[in-house]
């Protein structure tokens, strides 16, 4: 149901004066369902203000130039849209509620390709990629070693961390491999993310594509939120994981899924999550073949750290406290984690 609201004086500046706006002084719209989740919005008496804006009543403030506007709901709500109206040192805003009855099931493939690495080239890209180095066990007592783009290979499209064996004691800095980040070059929030690969098999292999809040350097994990798209250790062939960490469940997380695929080792797969304000879910080969999905009914900082930018990783651990629970099998080195692309879509109004 439509119903007018109220106008509100608000002032730009503490010094600011202003006049009181009559509500029927008011520039006035109306809204009207158009189709679906799409609502149309006109204005039907401006009144000579001299700027409008929309405000959507979920994060969106669009300008309006008082000519009919097309907008778009992708989720089941109720939303209270805000004409805000000025001229001078005058601010009117008039109100009328709206309400989405159901979601969108085509939201996810109405999002476009905002960014995506293809590995065309015969080098990692460095202006989207820092690679992380070291032995440091990486706070799961792995053993490799992470070099600065020795063990990455980018050929024939496709980019492929090779994990090799250097040492004949098998400990830790006797495996080298990579890992690879976009902190500070690319970061996104809400959307689409996806990788096509294959993956390694060899016991005691960690391979992993997910994302971390772009604050972790300030509040540290896990309270800057991580999102695990892809995980699989060697020891169980075919079973891929999906997986949450925030402040409320952590380590060994209650917030996790998995789904068992055939010969991930020798053929493609894509390992994608739909993320946006409401929930994450996570999908492989196709974002309409859901595996999990995170949607926790209350949503504060110690359960939903993910209204923020975050940026993506990509690599391959050796052993550690899960990939290497079974042990870690010597002779199956090198191994070889081939990825496709990586893509990341949004819809143009998010």
């Amino acid at each position: 149901m439509l119903k007018r609201g109220f106008s509100l004086l608000v002032g730009l500046a503490l010094t600011a004066s202003f006049t009181a706006v009559a509500q029927d002084e008011c520039a006035e719209f109306k809204i009207t369902n158009e189709k679906d989740n799409y609502f149309q919005i006109e204005m039907t008496d401006d009144l000579g203000y001299s700027s409008y804006q929309l405000d959507l009543g979920d994060g969106r403030v669009k300008s309006f130039d008082g000519d009919e506007m097309v907008v778009y709901y992708p989720f089941k709500g109720d939303y209270t849209v805000t004409l805000i109206s000025k001229k001078d040192n005058e601010e009117c805003r008039v109100h009328h509620d709206v309400s989405v009855k159901e979601d969108d099931e085509y939201y996810a493939t109405k999002q476009e390709l905002v960014w995506s690495d293809e590995f065309n080239g015969d080098e990692v890209n460095r202006e989207f990629w820092t690679f992380e180095t070291g032995a440091t066990g990486w706070g799961n007592q792995e053993l490799q070693d992470y070099t600065d783009g020795e063990n990455a290979e980018v050929e024939d499209g496709t980019l492929t961390i090779v994990a090799k064996k250097i040492g004949e004691r098998g400990i830790r800095g006797e495996y080298t491999s990579t890992r690879m980040i976009t902190k500070d070059k690319k970061e996104f929030m809400y959307g689409r993310f996806e990788m096509r690969a294959k993956l390694p098999t060899g016991r005691g292999t960690w391979a992993a594509f997910w994302m971390l809040g772009a604050n972790f350097p300030e509040v540290m994990w896990p309270h800057c939120g991580e999102i695990d798209i892809m995980e699989h250790v060697g020891y169980e062939t075919g079973v891929v994981h999906s997986a949450m960490h925030t402040p409320s469940s952590f380590g060994n997380t209650r917030n996790k899924g998995s789904v068992t695929l055939d010969d991930v080792e020798n053929e493609y797969h894509t390992y994608g999550v739909i993320w946006d304000k409401h929930s994450m879910k996570f999908y492989v080969d196709d974002p309409e073949n859901i595996h999990y999905t995170y949607q926790p009914e209350v949503k504060n900082n110690e359960t939903w750290p993910y209204d923020q930018p975050a940026f993506l990783l990509l690599n391959l651990a050796i052993g550690g406290t899960w990939g290497g629970k079974e042990g870690v099998d010597d002779r199956s080195f090198p191994q070889e984690y081939v990825i496709d692309y990586v893509r990341v879509y949004q819809h143009p109004d998010f």
